[in-house]
C-alpha cells in the first residue's frame, strides 16, 4: 500500500486552502501576487502544488490573504 510523503500532504493542502481563500475573497492570482509580493506565476506554481514554499512566502500569502499561516496549512472544515 502506498503512504503520501508528509510534505506532499501539506503541499496540497496549502494549494486546496489558498485557493479557496483567495476566491472567497474575489482575488485573482494577480491581485494575490500584487497584494504579496510574489510572481503571478509563483502564485500559480504554489496552487498547482508545483512548489516548496518556505516560511516567508507563507507570511506573504498569509499577510495578503488577511489570515493567520496556520490557516493555510490547516485541514478545511466547513462552517
Amino acid at each position: 500500500m502506498a503512504v503520501d510523503h508528509p510534505a506532499m500532504t501539506i503541499r496540497h493542502r496549502l494549494a486546496e486552502n489558498l485557493i479557496r481563500i483567495r476566491r472567497d475573497r474575489s482575488l485573482s492570482q494577480a491581485d494575490l501576487a500584487h497584494q504579496s509580493g510574489l510572481a503571478e506565476t509563483l502564485i500559480a506554481q504554489i496552487e498547482r502544488s508545483d512548489y516548496d514554499t518556505d516560511v516567508d512566502m507563507l507570511e506573504q500569502l498569509a499577510d495578503a490573504l488577511g489570515v493567520d499561516i496556520y490557516v493555510l496549512l490547516a485541514p478545511y472544515a466547513p462552517e
